[in-house]
C-alpha cells in the first residue's frame, strides 16, 4: 500500500478515487472522518504495482496553472490604471463638495 496523494481538497481526492477506480486500480482513504476541518486526507494505492499507473491518472487531475500572454497582462495593466484614475477622480470630486 503506497500514499499517492493527500490533500484537504475533498473534491481532489474524490475524483481521484473515481479516475483510479475507473482504470480497475483499487485505493484505501485515510482520515476521511478526522475531527479537525483542515487535516488532510490521504488516498493510498492498495497494490504496489499499480502506483506508477495511478500517479500518472493522479497528475492528469490536477490543476495546472493559467499562463498569461504579454497582451493579457498588458490589458489587465491598462484595467487597473484606468480604475485607480477614475477613483481618484471620485475622491477629488467628493472632497470638492465637502
Amino acid at each position: 500500500m503506497r500514499e499517492i496523494l493527500a490533500s484537504i481538497d475533498r473534491s481532489l481526492i474524490e475524483s481521484a478515487r473515481i479516475a483510479l477506480t475507473a482504470e480497475d486500480i483499487d485505493t484505501i482513504l485515510a482520515n476521511e472522518n478526522a475531527a479537525l476541518p483542515f487535516t488532510p486526507i490521504s488516498l493510498a494505492v492498495v497494490h504496489d504495482e499499480d502506483f506508477e499507473r495511478a500517479v500518472v491518472i493522479v497528475r492528469a487531475l490536477e490543476p495546472r496553472p493559467t499562463v498569461h500572454t504579454p497582451r493579457q497582462t498588458r490589458i489587465r495593466r491598462y484595467a487597473w490604471v484606468i480604475l485607480l484614475i477614475l477613483f481618484g477622480l471620485f475622491i477629488w470630486v467628493c472632497g470638492l463638495s465637502f
